[in-house]
């Protein structure tokens, strides 16, 4: 599952978020369909972690844009 963001910067802000909650999940390319949402990298991770992706962006004040 993909997760859009923003920017460049709070795609690595979740990405250690993540991590840091033992998260596995990457920073991929947006494909071009979504990249109108936000920038063009994405936090690609399992749709099993959906919930803690969910709850490390609000808790960091990380707007996710669009799921997919």
């Amino acid at each position: 599952m993909y997760a859009v963001v923003s920017s460049q910067q709070r795609a690595v802000k979740l990405l250690e978020k993540l991590h840091n909650n033992s998260i596995h999940a990457s920073i991929v390319n947006t494909p071009k369909q979504y990249a109108s949402y936000g920038c063009s990298y994405s936090v690609f991770f399992d749709a099993k972690d959906l919930y803690q992706v969910r709850q490390a962006a609000e808790q960091n004040s990380i707007k996710i844009k669009i799921f997919y």
